[in-house]
């Protein structure tokens, strides 16, 4: 009888555990395509804030999202091993080759993504402190702005400035490009493999 009872409850709490994950199913293929979105270096700041609400109702926390991310990297690392492992199989060693080659591209181009991704994300969080920089000159010296807009005469100087720090932003742009492209290379080189030029996506 007593361990009937519990059976009982333990068909219970199976029963509940399902309801409560098909309640979730939304949020759960929410907070997936999040983090698909994310290893890409493709999510949004509208990603960021909707992931805060999945998170709640799925009661995960950041080292969860970071596992999934892991979880990720994990798949995409294991599915190209496995289908060069098939290809090695049928005995074809260019066709090995060539998989080796798209897997470890794949990898470096998959890791500039997630720094685009980054760095657009800095950007627009630079944005805003920028502006509210201005706006606190603007109060601490009104003199030298009319109305909103800084004094025209100070138009070429900021041009000449914002030209400066572009220039310099796309140099380092290019730079971080290089080392990545020269990193791949480097290990392309070591397995006999041809090497990149870029890793644009096109």
């Amino acid at each position: 009888m007593t361990t009937s009872v519990l059976d009982r409850i333990a068909e219970i709490r199976s029963e509940d555990k399902q309801l409560l994950t098909d309640a979730l199913a939304e949020e759960r293929k929410t907070y997936f395509a999040i983090a698909k979105r994310d290893y890409l270096g493709k999510a949004t700041a509208e990603d960021a804030d909707q992931l805060i609400g999945v998170m709640q109702a799925l009661d995960l926390t950041e080292a969860d999202f970071a596992k999934t991310r892991q979880a990720i990297e994990e798949v995409c690392e294991a599915v190209a091993q496995s289908q060069i492992n098939k290809i090695n199989a049928n005995g074809s060693h260019e066709r090995v080759l060539s998989a080796q080659r798209d897997f470890l591209v794949f990898a470096a181009k998959s890791k500039r993504a997630q720094r685009i991704g980054n760095v657009e994300r800095r950007k627009h969080a630079a944005m805003t402190e920028a502006q509210a920089r201005v706006q606190r000159l603007a109060d601490e010296n009104p003199e030298l702005f009319d109305g909103t807009e800084v004094n025209a005469v100070f138009s070429t100087v900021i041009t000449g400035i914002r030209k400066r720090l572009d220039a310099s932003e796309k140099e380092s742009e290019a730079r971080v490009d290089a080392m990545h492209v020269d990193q791949v290379n480097t290990i392309l080189r070591q397995q006999g493999l041809d090497s990149v030029t870029t890793l644009e996506t096109k």
